[in-house]
C-alpha cells in the first residue's frame, strides 16, 4: 500500500514538473522544412529560388525563394535566415506568420546587392516556440536588370515587331531568355520560351526582330507581354526585367 502511495505522489510530482515547464500536451517540434526545386532557366513556370524584379527598384531584383507547407496544426510560421558566406554568420532576415488564417510559404529579400552571392535556409516555428531543423541552403547573386523599351503599351506593333532593349553596361550575359506570353480569355499563357546565345559583338542596345528570336515569323493579332531573363556566367545567378505589354492589331 505504501509502495502504491509513493508511486502515485511520484507521478503528481513529476506530473506537477511538467506543467511548471509548459510541457504538457506539448507537441513535438516542426518536422525539417522541405524547399520548393528550383526549375530550369528556361521553364515556362519558374519555381524555387531565382531573381524576381522589384518595381521599387530600377536595377536591383528582389531574390525569391519558397518552399513547401509544414502540416503541423500548431505550427506558427517560418523564419528565414541569411549569411553572405555558406557556413557561417546566419541572420534571421524575414519572419512569416499566419496572416488571415493562411501562414505564406514564400519570401523576397529586397535588401540585396548586386554581385554578391547570399545564402539562405528557412526553420519552422509553433506555437511552443519549438523550431524545426534548418532547410537545405540555397544561395543566388543577381547581377543588373535589362530594361525594356519596345513594344510596349502605347507602341502599335505589327504583327512582325522588334524588340528592343539594354542590358547595364556592368552586366552583358552571354545568354538570356526571351518570354512571350499571348493572352488568352482573361489569363496570359506562355507562346514562347527561348534561350539565345549572344555570338555577336557584345553590346548594351539589342535590337532583335521576331524571326531572329523566335520559331515565329508573324503574331496574330491578340494582347501579348514580353519580358528578358539574363543568364549568368555562373549557377544561380542572374536578374529579370519587368514585363512590357503590347497589342498586335
Amino acid at each position: 500500500m505504501k509502495l502504491k502511495i509513493l508511486i502515485i505522489l511520484f507521478f503528481m510530482f513529476s506530473l506537477l514538473i511538467r506543467c511548471e515547464n509548459g510541457d504538457v500536451n506539448k507537441e513535438p517540434p516542426p518536422a525539417r522544412v522541405l524547399l520548393v526545386e528550383r526549375t530550369p532557366d528556361t521553364g515556362a513556370i519558374e519555381h524555387g529560388i531565382d531573381a524576381k524584379f522589384n518595381p521599387n527598384q530600377t536595377e536591383t531584383n528582389s531574390i525569391f525563394i519558397e518552399w513547401h507547407p509544414n502540416q503541423e496544426k500548431t505550427l506558427s510560421g517560418y523564419y528565414v535566415y541569411r549569411s553572405e558566406s555558406f557556413d557561417k554568420n546566419y541572420v534571421a532576415v524575414g519572419k512569416i506568420t499566419r496572416d488571415y488564417g493562411i501562414i505564406d510559404t514564400t519570401y523576397e529579400d529586397n535588401n540585396v546587392s548586386l554581385h554578391q552571392r547570399y545564402y539562405y535556409f528557412v526553420k519552422a516555428f509553433d506555437e511552443f516556440n519549438q523550431f524545426s531543423e534548418p532547410s537545405d541552403t540555397v544561395n543566388y547573386k543577381l547581377v543588373e536588370n535589362p530594361i525594356l523599351s519596345e513594344p510596349n503599351p502605347g507602341y502599335n506593333a505589327s504583327n512582325s515587331p522588334v524588340f528592343v532593349w539594354n542590358f547595364n553596361v556592368n552586366y552583358i550575359p552571354g545568354s538570356f531568355i526571351f518570354r512571350l506570353l499571348k493572352k488568352e480569355g482573361e489569363v496570359f499563357k506562355p507562346l514562347i520560351t527561348e534561350e539565345i546565345w549572344l555570338d555577336v559583338e557584345y553590346k548594351t542596345h539589342q535590337e532583335w526582330s521576331l524571326d531572329k528570336i523566335s520559331p515565329y515569323t508573324t503574331l496574330p493579332t491578340g494582347n501579348y507581354k514580353w519580358r528578358i531573363d539574363i543568364i549568368g556566367s555562373e549557377d544561380f545567378h542572374g536578374a529579370e526585367s519587368d514585363w512590357l505589354d503590347f497589342t498586335v492589331n
